[in-house]
């Protein structure tokens, strides 16, 4: 997201044409996650304007990120203090991308931005099959058997050409040009600009790290987040571990644990929407993972108990005893463990067993024996089995019921 800003127009003489300023804005509501791999997918194709926007916004939310402000660096370095001057040649090959480039020659694939800019490409996505780039550094043995292979290539592509220099002597201009094809262009070294940022930059960049020492970093910075409780900033470090190393199985187990973790926190303190991003998301990375299952099914429990707690709130505000007390039961059966509900049904047991025994009391006067029975028994059974009104009235309506029995054997 952008916007435009004018420049002053100089004060005498002709009015000059007034340039707009860009002015990048951030995409509002992004995770950081989802932040972090947008950054990414514009640099990727070139947008380094917008991509600084949103990892100033990351960086606002995930200060320490390595990732993040290695990343800035790749667009504000000048991409020979950083990479340095010597070079060698590579041809990209089908399959290649500059990402995977930077993986083979650099050590990173998230170094293809700086590659790129190594290469005055403007858009890193757009490379082709045969474009020759210049690699940072002393080729490595493979790579110079690689471009020694390549130079008879163009003769290769021409058989005519090769059966005639093999059968017949070539006039010396085509058997200079069959001996040795033409180099490939090489493409410009980018201007070299010295300016504080891009020199402090190029010193982040030139920093070396192994994959294994880099993996073991991104643990071990995930470890001693874990271990104060602070979760989310642990899975905002093992995120990034997962976009540098997404082939690292480890990373994705430690990931996974943690996102187990951050969800039982989130769970306890009833944010429940948040525990299920969290599963859902631990999901996403290990499928069919028993334990993210298990707690997903629990989240799923605990949120239809809150709404029918929230249900059986409502029934109580509005003078429904029986109602609540049904709706919280079922809260209980959901949840066991749920104190609030345990704390409402005790609290609302006077009030449900008086509203019954008034249905009872109704039966009772219109001679509805068995029902009005049927309804003290719930009482005492299920409410309050000391509940004196229902124990009184049923005595009498069972004595009732028998002396009306013996009154009709009489009449037979």
């Amino acid at each position: 997201m952008l916007g435009l800003a004018a420049c002053e127009t100089p004060t005498g003489g002709e009015e000059a044409e007034v340039q707009p300023v860009v002015q990048f804005q951030p995409e509002p509501d992004l995770t950081p996650r989802e932040r972090l791999k947008k950054a990414i997918s514009l640099l990727e194709v070139g947008q380094a304007g917008q991509a600084r926007a949103e990892l100033d916004a990351y960086l606002a939310e995930v200060p320490d990120s390595r990732l993040a402000l290695d990343l800035q660096a790749q667009i504000a370095a000048d991409p020979v203090a950083a990479l340095g001057s010597q070079h060698f040649l590579y041809t990209m090959q089908p399959g290649d991308s500059i990402s995977s480039v930077a993986k083979r020659m650099l050590g990173d694939p998230l170094k293809f931005y700086i590659l790129a800019r190594y290469n005055n490409l403007e858009n890193p996505s757009e490379i082709s099959v045969g474009q020759t780039i210049r690699v940072p550094g002393e080729a490595p043995p493979k790579a110079e058997r690689q471009e020694v292979a390549k130079k008879p290539q163009a003769v290769a592509d021409e058989p005519k050409q090769a059966v005639q220099s093999a059968e017949t002597p070539a006039e010396p201009a085509q058997a200079a040009a069959l001996a040795e094809p033409p180099e490939p262009e090489t493409p410009a070294v980018p201007a070299k600009i010295e300016t504080q940022e891009s020199t402090a930059a190029a010193q982040r960049l030139r920093a070396v790290e192994t994959e294994a020492q880099a993996i073991e970093r991104v643990l071990s910075t995930a470890e001693d987040y874990r271990g104060r409780g602070e979760y989310r900033s642990a899975i905002n470090h093992l995120e990034e571990g997962l976009v540098e190393f997404p082939e690292a199985p480890v990373v994705r187990q430690v990931a996974v644990a943690t996102y187990l973790d951050h969800a039982d926190q989130l769970y306890s303190g009833g944010r429940l929407t948040e525990a299920e991003r969290a599963l859902k998301r631990a999901s996403e990375l290990e499928p069919g993972n028993a334990a993210v299952g298990k707690r997903l099914d629990q989240v799923a429990r605990r949120q239809r108990a809150e709404d029918l707690f929230a249900e059986a709130s409502r029934f109580s505000n509005q003078n429904l005893p029986i109602d609540a007390f049904d709706t919280y039961t079922e809260v209980v059966k959901l949840v066991p463990d749920h104190a609030e509900a345990k704390k409402q049904l005790v609290s609302l047991k006077p009030k449900v067993a008086e509203a019954y025994h008034r249905q009872a009391l109704t039966a009772y006067r219109l001679q509805e024996l068995d029902k009005a029975v049927e309804i003290w028994d719930k009482v005492l059974r299920e409410i309050d089995p000391n509940y004196e009104p229902a124990k009184v009235y049923r005595a009498q309506a069972k004595e009732l019921m028998e002396r009306l029995e013996n009154l009709s054997q009489t009449s037979q």
